[in-house]
């Protein structure tokens, strides 16, 4: 590893370590209550991720940025650049421009995840009607996409006026299992855009490089 990298660790350490108290220090002694989401009765929680800027997804606000040009800069140092293919690669990812994917969730303030198994079968209409009525509990969410035309899997998806809030679940009846996402504020659609053109081209570059380095490897055994 080299000084500089050593010296980039330390930063984002810090970086951590300043933050964190800034945030302890701003939240209440109890546990504050995640946003609702109400799932259909007979379930058992097996994973539940909860963000909000009071902690982690603060930290991540603050963490994307700083890992952008901390990718741009190793991409560029002489390292990388005699590191072959994986340098190659980071030097790509340090030309994505993650200011958009900030700039994209800025407005967010909670992100919560369920994962949630059922020892009772549902069918996917079953699932989608009890879920709808659940959403209406949560606040005045509308009905944005609704799929229960497949019975192997059911989608939906509900937002809140003004772009005030999203929430969705994904529910697959063969192995009982449902999967919940609840996003409080809003989020900078044009922005998201942005950054996934980014990611996009990112790929497309990366697709063609192992291309080039395939076709240059077969050249190559060849002439052997």
């Amino acid at each position: 590893m080299t000084r500089r990298n050593i010296i980039a660790m330390i930063a984002s350490v810090c970086l951590i370590a300043i933050a964190l108290p800034a945030f302890a220090a701003n939240s209440e002694a109890a546990i504050i209550s995640p946003p609702a989401i109400y799932m259909p009765w007979g379930g058992k929680i097996a994973t539940e991720i909860n963000f909000s800027d009071g902690d982690v997804l603060g930290i991540i606000k603050q963490a994307i940025p700083a890992m952008g040009e901390l990718a741009k800069e190793l991409g560029e140092t002489p390292q990388a650049r005699k590191s072959g293919r994986m340098g190659e690669v980071v030097s790509m990812i340090g030309g994505v421009n993650t200011r958009h994917l900030s700039d994209a969730i800025k407005d967010i303030t909670n992100v919560r995840l369920i994962a949630m198994r059922y020892s009772r079968p549902m069918t996917v209409e079953q699932f989608a009607e009890d879920f709808s009525s659940g959403a209406l509990k949560a606040g005045p969410f509308n009905k944005v996409l609704l799929n229960v035309g497949n019975a192997s899997q059911t989608v939906g998806l509900f937002a809140l006026p003004n772009n005030a809030g999203y929430m969705g679940f994904i529910y697959t009846p063969c192995n009982r299992t449902a999967y919940a996402l609840r996003i409080v504020g809003s989020i900078d659609v044009q922005e998201l855009i942005k950054f996934s053109g980014d990611i996009a081209k990112l790929s497309l570059k990366i697709h063609e490089q192992q291309k080039m380095n395939g076709a240059s490897n077969s050249d190559e055994q060849g002439d052997l």
